[in-house]
């Protein structure tokens, strides 16, 4: 298999298990750490999936509770 094939599926993996524990209402700094990144701030801008619907999602149950 092509090296560069390789880090790009690798990077492809480790994008979607940050994306999935995420959703899934893990901490991004525990997925930070997880992933062996050094900053939140790598995380969320590169590790990230489309997490509009979680985000909403929270936003709703806050105003529940306010």
């Amino acid at each position: 298999m092509d090296e560069d094939l390789r880090r790009k599926e690798l990077a492809g993996l480790r994008r979607l298990s940050s994306t999935l524990a995420q959703r899934a209402g893990v901490d991004k700094y525990a997925v930070k750490d997880l992933g062996g990144w050094s900053v939140v701030s790598m995380v969320e801008k590169h590790y990230t999936g489309d997490l509009l619907d979680v985000q909403r999602k929270a936003m709703k149950q806050i105003a529940k509770t306010a």
